[in-house]
């Protein structure tokens, strides 16, 4: 049922690996053995597909996590020294400025909070 031999080659090379659809072959081992590299095949690809998508997804989410912990930082800066007497240009404040503690405890407080909200739905929709 697996193999089908056409009149004009005998070669092993050339040979059909599925027989047409009409066949009423009997099936044998070769095609038991078909089957199971074809399900062990499949299953590997299945495995091998939800690894990617999930590198892929980490990825992608570490990917936008930089810029999000840069912006939350320079805005909670701009707003710390926004009351200070930095001059005509008080928005541009130097990033070495933005490392101090009263500011690095809100940015953690606000990341923070966004971690937790983001776990709401799921843990809200779980089983």
């Amino acid at each position: 049922m697996c193999f089908h031999r056409t009149a004009m080659s005998t070669n092993e090379e050339t040979e059909r690996l599925l027989a047409p659809a009409d066949s009423t072959e009997p099936s044998g081992a070769k095609t038991s053995v078909l089957r199971k590299c074809l399900r062990f095949a499949s299953r590997y690809r299945f495995y091998i597909c939800i690894v990617l998508i999930k590198l892929t997804h980490g990825f992608h989410v570490y990917l936008l996590e930089l810029p999000l912990v840069r912006l939350v930082e320079r805005a909670i800066c701009q707003d710390y020294y926004k009351g200070l007497p930095l001059g005509p240009d008080w928005h541009h404040v130097d990033e070495s400025l933005c490392k101090l503690p009263q500011i690095q405890i809100k940015v953690a407080y606000i990341l923070g909070f966004r971690i937790s909200f983001n776990a709401v739905p799921g843990t809200a929709l779980a089983p």
